[in-house]
């Protein structure tokens, strides 16, 4: 019978089974390592949803509301970045034409109200669906006042909290073309 013996010659080896319990425990805390050792599950979703944004347009001057001034909101994204501070003004849509974005004019009370889509998402580390505002961009003029372009907002918004609200509100005011003389400024 040939048997495996020791180096030394002697006694022969005797392999040990593992029982079926034993080969399940071991298999149990390999899955487990595996399992710790290995990054979470990364989720993600994206659709988008429309809000109405109203826009208040006032004359900054005298604090009245401004009838009949023009608004739009375009898109754009990356035009600022965060991580180091720059402004990217090439990402700005190339053509100003009316059929770009959405427009509205004020009414006697200086509201323009615009039905306008915006972007969603939710992922691993934040999975409440927000509304990213930032790269909407509320564009406004009047006649007998100065053009003025904001954004509607500089930060994402949880889309449960607008819609409770009900709306995205934008105020902008504009300075009467006579109160600002650029030749006697010092």
């Amino acid at each position: 019978m040939n048997q495996d013996r020791d180096a030394s010659g002697g006694e022969p080896k005797k392999w040990y089974r593992l029982s079926l319990i034993e080969i399940l425990i071991v298999l149990l805390i390999i899955a487990i390592l595996v399992a710790l050792l290995r990054p979470g599950v990364q989720q993600a979703s994206s659709g988008s949803v429309v809000f109405p944004v109203r826009v208040f347009v006032f004359d900054a001057v005298h604090g009245v509301p401004i009838e009949g001034a023009q608004v739009g909101i375009t898109h754009t994204s990356g035009i600022y970045s965060l991580e180091d501070k720059t402004i990217n003004l090439s990402r700005w849509p190339s053509s100003s034409s009316e059929s770009d974005y959405l427009t509205a004019k004020t009414d006697e009370k200086g509201i323009a109200l615009i039905d306008q889509k915006f972007y969603t998402g939710a992922g691993n580390r934040h999975p409440e669906s927000s509304t990213h505002l930032p790269g909407a961009w509320v564009l406004v003029s009047a006649e007998g006042f100065g053009s003025m372009t904001i954004p509607v907002s500089n930060y994402s918004k949880k889309t449960a909290r607008i819609r409770e609200q009900g709306e995205i509100f934008v105020s902008i005011g504009l300075v009467p073309q006579q109160s600002i003389d650029v030749n006697t400024a010092e």
